[in-house]
C-alpha cells in the first residue's frame, strides 16, 4: 500500500469521514482498513510535551547556568530522576535554586530557546488537516506561551514563574506530576475517544499522558518510556511524526516499540 501525503485528498473520505469517526476501537480499524485511510484520519487531538519535544532545551538549565547554579539543579533533577524526591517537591527545590532571577533574564532564556527541528512543519501539518493540538509541560508559561503563539497550538497548560519587583520569587502550579490530570476537562469537553488521541513525548514523568492515548509515541526518550510507546524516534526530527501517521493500519497487527529510522 502506498504512503500518501498528509495534504492530499483522499479518495472517498470525504464523504465516508464521519460515518467512520462514530465508530470505536476495533471497528473504526476494521472500516479504516476499508477505506484505504492512514493513521492520520483515526487520530484527530495532538498532545506535545513542550521541553524536548517542541523545544530543543529547557529552561531551567539555561537559567541556572546563568545564575552559576547549574550544577546544583543538575543534581536536583538527577535526585527527581532517581526517584529519591518527587517531582512536586524537586521541582519547587530548582526554583529556589534560581530565585533572584530577574524577569528580562527570564524572557530572554524563553525566547531563545530553539524549537524543535521539523516541530513547525509538524505543526503546520496537522493543522491543515483539521486536528485539534495541545501542549502540556511542567515548565512554565514564559516558554509554552511563545509555543503556542509560533506553532500554532490550540492549547497550552504549563506553570507561572511568579515575579516580585522584577525578581523570581517563586511558582504557582497548574501543572503537577500527572499531566494527564491538567488536560482532563479539555478531553471531556472535545469529546474525542482514546483511539483518536496522539501522545508525543520524551520523560518518564510522561507517562500519564500515554495512559489517555491510542498512539503513543516516544520521542528521544527515556528507556521507561520507550518500552511503553507504540513508536519510537530516535533522531531530532519531529517529521517522523508524519511518518508515523502515513502508516496504514493493520487491525492484526502489533506495533508496539516500533522504531521509526
Amino acid at each position: 500500500m502506498s504512503q500518501q501525503r498528509l495534504n492530499e485528498p483522499r479518495s472517498g473520505v470525504a464523504s465516508d469521514k464521519a460515518w467512520y469517526l462514530q465508530t470505536t476501537g476495533i471497528g473504526r480499524r476494521l472500516l479504516a482498513v476499508v477505506l484505504n485511510v492512514s493513521m492520520a484520519d483515526l487520530v484527530m487531538l495532538g498532545i506535545f510535551d513542550i521541553e524536548g519535544v517542541l523545544v530543543d532545551g529547557e529552561f531551567l538549565p539555561e537559567i541556572a547556568a546563568r545564575l552559576g547554579k547549574k550544577e546544583q539543579v543538575l543534581e536536583l533533577t538527577l535526585k527527581g530522576i532517581r526517584g529519591e524526591i518527587d517531582w512536586e517537591t524537586g521541582l519547587n527545590m530548582r526554583i529556589d535554586a534560581v530565585k533572584g532571577a530577574s524577569y528580562d533574564e527570564c524572557v530572554e532564556v524563553a525566547k531563545n530557546l530553539q524549537l524543535m527541528n521539523g516541530a513547525a512543519d509538524l505543526i503546520k501539518a496537522l493543522n491543515r488537516e483539521g486536528w485539534r493540538l495541545a501542549a502540556v509541560s511542567g515548565g512554565f508559561s514564559l516558554l509554552s506561551d511563545r509555543v503556542k503563539s509560533e506553532l500554532g497550538i490550540d492549547f497550552v497548560f504549563s506553570n507561572q514563574l511568579v515575579f516580585q519587583d522584577e525578581k523570581l520569587v517563586g511558582v504557582k502550579l497548574n501543572v503537577k506530576a500527572n499531566k494527564a490530570a491538567a488536560l482532563a476537562n479539555l478531553v471531556d469537553t472535545l469529546g474525542e475517544p482514546k483511539e483518536k488521541i496522539m501522545a508525543v513525548v520524551d520523560g518518564a514523568n510522561d507517562l500519564k499522558l500515554f495512559e489517555i492515548a491510542g498512539i503513543r509515541i516516544a520521542f528521544n526518550a527515556q528507556p521507561i518510556v520507550q518500552r511503553r510507546a507504540d513508536y519510537v524516534i530516535n533522531e531530532k526530527n519531529l517529521l517522523k511524526v508524519l511518518d508515523i501517521l502515513r502508516m496504514p493500519v493493520h487491525p492484526a497487527t502489533s506495533r508496539r516499540g516500533s522504531n521509526i529510522q
